[in-house]
């Protein structure tokens, strides 16, 4: 998978109503996801964040806080606006991305 696939796996737009069936389905999203982005290698190159090496902290933290109270259709978001913000197939974002999903999901 190339990585607009792979956020394409979380930006499914039935996700944007919030009830519980689409959170269950954000929730399988997520699965996959990190499925997917465990298997990426990440960029060679390095790209320039939007502000600072680690803004994109704020987002781990933010995305964690959704997990943590089991809202995936805002953990997708979350992971959305760092993907906005930053290349999250950086080294420095995919690995600590890829932690925060797979400690949650105990994979």
């Amino acid at each position: 998978m190339d990585e607009k696939e792979i956020m394409n796996i979380i930006r499914q737009p039935s996700l944007l109503e919030l009830n519980n069936q689409n959170n269950l389905l954000a929730k399988e999203a997520l699965i996959r996801f990190t499925k997917e982005l465990s298997k990426c290698k990440p960029s060679k190159k390095y790209s320039s964040p939007t502000f600072i090496h680690t803004s994109y902290y704020i987002f781990l933290y933010l995305l964690k806080k959704e997990l943590d109270n089991n809202n995936y259709i805002r953990a997708c978001s979350e992971i959305g606006s760092l993907a906005y913000r930053d290349d999250i197939f950086q080294g420095r974002v995919l690995y600590n991305l890829s932690d925060v999903l797979k400690k949650h999901f105990r994979m």
